[in-house]
């Protein structure tokens, strides 16, 4: 056996078989682990405060401390993970989750009162990303040009195996072919990348929008699946202030 380096044709035959999950989920699922990849740090996912929350003075995110585990006083306490590993330590403070609770819908309340401009501008913006047509053009020339590079390491790989020739000019024109084949097949995945990165924020953004068009109108209740839906990110400076960027865009300081 050997691996198939354009020796022969290669194909990619999407929907030859029933999925075993929906196209949906897998999207979401690749924008989720694209995102911890770029965190570079442990990734949690026990609570929806969980990698969204950062500490204003070093760029970590906070994490869940138990306090007082063995007695009546017992309760969970959101600290900055890297507080403590080093000497001047971050002074950004610690929150209980009611705080937090308390802070969001503090937030939210600013961003849903504005929620008609909000959603119009969302839709306009979902509506660009959407828009792939300059992506894909770019994928049908380079397949094509795939293709046509295909074909000729074929037939030249045909013509070594059928008539005599100089074995460093083949490999150096073949090598040369390879090359290029490569180069193209990375810059379409690079496009593949970013179009499914269009579409997953199309996708966050389509869900924001629907979130804030299901609620009635205040007071709003938390629940971690308005919190997930809603926010990016709470960045809690050592002053006090916090400030909540929305998966809208918008940031607003409390």
């Amino acid at each position: 056996m050997k691996v198939n380096e354009s020796e022969v044709p290669q194909y990619y035959v999407a929907e030859s078989h029933p999925a075993i999950i929906s196209t949906e989920i897998w999207n979401a699922v690749q924008a989720e682990l694209t995102k911890r990849k770029t965190l570079n740090v442990a990734y949690n996912c026990r609570s929806p405060f969980s990698n969204s929350i950062i500490c204003g003075d070093c760029g970590s995110f906070y994490g869940p401390k138990v306090w007082h585990s063995t007695d009546k006083y017992r309760r969970t306490v959101w600290q900055c993970n890297s507080k403590f590993k080093d000497r001047k330590g971050c002074k950004t403070p610690h929150l209980t989750e009611e705080k937090i609770q308390e802070y969001f819908l503090s937030a939210f309340s600013i961003l849903f009162a504005d929620r008609k401009r909000i959603i119009e501008q969302c839709r306009e913006f979902q509506a660009l990303l959407t828009d792939t047509t300059e992506i894909d053009n770019e994928l049908k020339t380079i397949a094509d040009e795939m293709e046509i590079v295909e074909e000729l390491v074929k037939r030249y790989v045909y013509e070594n195996a059928n008539a005599p020739q100089s074995q460093t000019e083949y490999l150096e024109k073949y090598n040369g072919y390879i090359q290029r084949y490569d180069t193209l097949k990375n810059k379409r995945a690079e496009l593949l990348s970013l179009k499914q990165s269009k579409l997953n924020q199309r996708d966050s953004l389509g869900r924001f929008m629907f979130t804030l068009m299901e609620l009635d109108d205040l007071p709003i209740i938390f629940s971690d699946t308005l919190w997930t839906n809603t926010v990016e990110t709470m960045t809690i400076s050592h002053d006090g202030d916090i400030v909540f960027k929305f998966k809208c865009g918008r940031e607003i300081k409390i």
